[in-house]
């Protein structure tokens, strides 16, 4: 998937393999085939890579709770149309180039490189670029239904027990059909009907996201009408299936739920985690932004590339 616009235009030629730390070749999903580019993708306190497709894994620090993930990006070129670039953009015939990275809600620069405009206008910047990134985040990675995770049924078809918010799951129904569910947030609401006095009070709603095919879909079970008593459940219908939660009543403090998320019918999909990134020339403006929504509404004049989106093997906890 890709944004682009008409301004400016990077081109990048990356690799066909995907390689991630920590995933045999045999455990990559379907979606692999169909990905550009190198990522090599630790999270934090699971050791240093020692070289492509190795490393040392180490216990995960914090209590076994993520805190961020260091990503490798390689790619073979990186062209930038040499036409759209002024020269008041140079620095003796030379671009310095920002890549801004966006994973699991954690965004962050790679360090500064450089490409000649004489270079790429005789496309000879044949050298390839390796990016790395520490992106900080407490999401956790996807757990898929053969990864061992207690709460997932044998049958593969369901989640049962406490899951956290931010948490995700790829399920596959008796029919075949695959489905990720990611409980994404939960939500305070303000609710004038429910209080004898008149006054409002605030209601917690669990809004989940779900994937099949093509198709992205929210489902929100609202404290107001899908539950009763302290028991809550909605249903969704998505690409033929069908996903399903019941659980105990949302709890916007704690941020986590006792909850069974079901799935049936349904089509055939591979899935992955998703991950953007973009290229700007180096500036003031973007010193300290790293949300790319901003920087095109502040640093636009910057921006080298639209946003490119790829779906990358899972990561595999060991």
């Amino acid at each position: 998937m890709e944004i682009s616009d008409n301004m400016v235009y990077i081109v990048l030629v990356l690799a066909v393999i995907i390689i991630i730390i920590l995933i045999p070749r045999d455990a990559l999903p379907q979606v692999a085939e169909k990905v550009k580019g190198q990522f090599l993708i630790v999270p934090t306190g699971l050791g240093v890579p020692n070289s492509i497709g190795s490393a040392n894994p180490s216990p995960i620090e914090t209590n076994g709770k993520i805190t961020g993930y260091d990503i490798t990006v390689e790619t073979k070129l990186a062209y930038i149309n040499p036409e759209v670039i002024k020269d008041d953009m140079l620095d003796s015939g030379n671009l310095n180039v920002v890549p801004v990275i966006s994973f699991k809600g954690g965004r962050a620069k790679g360090e500064t490189f450089i490409i000649n405009k004489d270079k790429m206008a005789r496309n000879d910047e044949g050298h390839d670029w390796r990016f790395n990134f520490t992106v900080m985040t407490n999401e956790p990675p996807v757990k898929k239904y053969d990864s061992g995770d207690a709460r997932i049924s044998q049958s593969k078809d369901a989640v049962e027990g406490v899951v956290k918010e931010k948490e995700a799951f790829i399920l596959i129904s008796p029919e075949g059909g695959t489905f990720l569910v990611k409980l994404e947030e939960y939500q305070q609401n303000l609710d004038w009907n429910s209080s004898e006095s008149g006054l409002p009070s605030y209601k917690c709603d669990a809004v989940f996201g779900i994937r099949c095919m093509n198709e992205t879909m929210p489902l929100r079970v609202q404290e107001t009408t899908d539950c009763i008593g302290t028991k809550c459940s909605d249903n969704r219908a998505i690409c033929n299936g069908m996903v399903e939660v019941e659980m105990d009543k949302p709890d916007c403090e704690r941020r986590e739920n006792r909850m069974k998320i079901s799935v049936k019918g349904g089509l055939e999909r591979g899935f992955g985690e998703e991950i953007s990134i973009s290229f700007w020339r180096k500036s003031e403006c973007i010193e300290g932004e790293t949300d790319y929504r901003n920087m095109v509404a502040n640093c636009n004049l910057e921006r080298l590339s639209g946003l490119y989106v790829y779906e990358i093997p899972l990561i595999i906890q060991p």
